[in-house]
């Protein structure tokens, strides 16, 4: 399939569960993404970093306001026994091919025994991702030797938390010294 813009795209079949519909519909109204697609691209783009991340032996952490960490798994085999149950939606979803592409080398990589599985894991992640930023808590990455850099969860600036006293002061402090 062709877009007026030349772009490729890739239709995909899925059978996703009700909670990745749910998130993948308040994925959709945080992140003002225009369609579902637009979702699993972003999705898809937090996993295959995150995914990267643990295949060099980092971890990865999301640290709240007053500095307590929570190791983010980045497969959840937890999900897919509680969904196990859980009625099914299937859905066609068009990727441009690049993320379809993308969601090829995601499924060899972890393993995972259908697209629907990557499409699923990448979802819940990002949607976990998402509320962590909104919430104004941090997505930390750990390497090896213990150095520590962020991720960057964009989400509209109208779904962003109220900055805090102290972020206050610290721009200030920032802005009066840089």
């Amino acid at each position: 399939m062709r877009s007026s813009s030349n772009t490729e795209f890739e239709t995909r079949k899925l059978s996703l569960h009700e909670r990745s519909m749910s998130a993948l519909a308040a994925l959709r109204d945080l992140t003002e993404a225009t369609s579902d697609s637009e979702v699993v691209r972003n999705a898809l783009l937090h996993y295959e970093q995150l995914v990267d991340d643990a295949a060099q032996n980092n971890d990865v952490y999301i640290r709240d306001r007053e500095g307590k960490y929570a190791k983010v798994p980045v497969r959840s085999e937890e999900f897919a026994f509680e969904e196990a149950s859980l009625p099914v939606v299937k859905r066609n979803l068009v990727l441009p091919i690049a993320a379809a592409s993308r969601l090829d080398e995601l499924r060899r990589h972890t393993g995972a025994k259908s697209d629907s599985e990557v499409i699923r894991e990448a979802v819940i992640l990002y949607d976990r991702l998402v509320a962590s930023a909104v919430a104004g808590k941090d997505i930390v990455v750990r390497d090896v030797e213990g150095n520590e850099y962020f991720k960057t969860i964009a989400i509209p600036k109208s779904k962003r938390p109220a900055p805090t006293i102290a972020s206050r002061l610290a721009k200030a402090f920032d802005l009066a010294n840089g």
